[in-house]
């Protein structure tokens, strides 16, 4: 017998069905005419969607690369460029956190370069107009 909901095969004798747990008893069987069902397809499980992380998480910040590299060569130059580079370094190490971005270690070695270079510039400087003064 099949049944009515579900369209599968039970035992003739069954008064449920086996699948589904409808009643098989007829009511009427004159009455309740019966359609072939078709049986159900099983449903294909869908294939995982794996997210792209964002590419600029993992990128320097530009102006955090310029500053430390700024401040190396401010070594070189004497200090002489040392408040430009600075000023670059705060910048940058302002647009990282902003932007999520990686290179503030730079910045922060940036800043720390430029701040002793412009002390001991400033120092000499002072140094030099006192020791002319006598």
């Amino acid at each position: 017998m099949h049944c009515g909901r579900c369209g599968t095969q039970n035992d003739d004798n069954a008064r449920f069905c086996s699948e589904c747990g409808a009643d098989l008893s007829p009511v009427n069987p004159a009455a309740v005419p019966v359609q072939p069902v078709q049986p159900v397809q099983p449903i294909q499980p869908a294939t995982a969607v794996v997210p792209i992380a964002p590419t600029h998480i993992n990128k320097n910040n530009v102006l955090c690369c310029v500053g430390f590299y700024g401040a190396l060569a401010s070594i070189v130059l004497l200090g002489t460029t040392a408040p430009i580079f600075f000023v670059i370094s705060i910048i940058g190490l302002i647009q990282s956190k902003k932007k999520k971005e990686l290179g503030r270690g730079l910045a922060i070695a940036g800043i720390i370069i430029t701040s002793v270079l412009m002390f001991v510039y400033i120092t000499g400087i002072i140094a030099g107009l006192i020791k002319r003064d006598y």
